[in-house]
């Protein structure tokens, strides 16, 4: 579906952008820029606007094949590991925390962190569709943030957009590596 905006809107897209350009160029006042700069800059943009969809996606995939080899490194994560784990860190919690968590002042809190552990969950579970959900949307205006980069006065939305694209894209790395601190520090 993006796929098919994004094709719909490549033309008029690019005609925009180019009369804004001949636009800005013919009648800036001040403006440090001459046409073959401007040239050259939205002949890159449309270059790498027209590949964005499957370079983002190469990105994406290479993203993810690092966070599953980051997972399988090292201590293995199971089932059965990440269950020994909990037990651990409860068992930990029972000892540091002592006359807390005995009855019957030890039930409510037990609750309370049981609780938390559930929330926290569902936290992680909505953060991970949000990111999904913004990730299609940075792809969808990936033609448009690039070849706002072939006019000087926009190419700030370029970078806005690298940044926030590449911190998406970042995160099945960094969740990998704070599950596998976690739990090879537990283990």
């Amino acid at each position: 579906q993006i796929l098919i905006v994004s094709v719909l809107l490549w033309v008029p897209l690019l005609v925009l952008m180019m009369s804004n350009a001949m636009a800005g160029i013919s009648v800036a006042q001040g403006w440090e820029g001459d046409l073959t700069d401007t040239l050259l800059r939205f002949g890159t943009a449309v270059l790498v606007s027209a590949g964005s969809i499957y370079l983002i996606d190469f990105v994406a995939r290479l993203m993810n094949a690092m966070a599953k080899a980051i997972m399988e490194a090292g201590v293995p994560i199971s089932g059965a590991n990440v269950v020994t784990a909990l037990c651990n860190s409860l068992f930990l919690i029972t000892v540091f925390s002592g006359a807390i968590l005995t009855p019957p002042v030890g039930w409510p809190v037990l609750a309370l962190l049981a609780i938390a552990g559930f929330m926290l969950m569902m936290l992680l579970g909505m953060q991970l569709m949000a990111k999904v959900a913004l990730l299609y949307v940075l792809v969808a205006i990936a033609p448009l943030c690039i070849l706002s980069y072939s006019l000087k006065i926009t190419e700030w939305m370029t970078w806005l957009w690298l940044k926030g694209l590449t911190l998406v894209l970042l995160l099945p790395v960094i969740y990998a590596l704070l599950f596998k601190l976690v739990v090879v520090a537990v283990t």
